[in-house]
């Protein structure tokens, strides 16, 4: 994944976090206010954030998901980062 947005978007090693890796043991159900608060404040930088929950497989869509990101960036100024588990 680290390396296919490094290839995408031309970005540094250093601007893309590993943070976790394969698929929760438990089910993904939508945060507290507290973890999205955490969150936000963790790994967004205090920014607004996309997150999307990923298991590597094709049925993702990831391709279309970052093509859609890119769309959304050309047309949205405010930094919004883009978090993928």
């Amino acid at each position: 994944m680290k390396q296919a947005l490094q290839d995408r978007y031309a970005l540094p090693e250093a601007k893309i976090t590993v943070v976790g890796h394969g698929l929760p043991e438990t089910r993904i159900t939508p945060a507290d206010q507290i973890t999205r608060r955490i969150t936000k404040e963790v790994y967004g930088k205090e920014h607004s954030y996309f997150y999307a929950p990923a298991s590597g497989h094709e049925s993702d869509n990831l391709e279309r998901f970052f093509t859609a990101y890119d769309i959304f960036r050309t047309r949205c100024k405010e930094p919004v980062r883009l978090l993928v588990q």
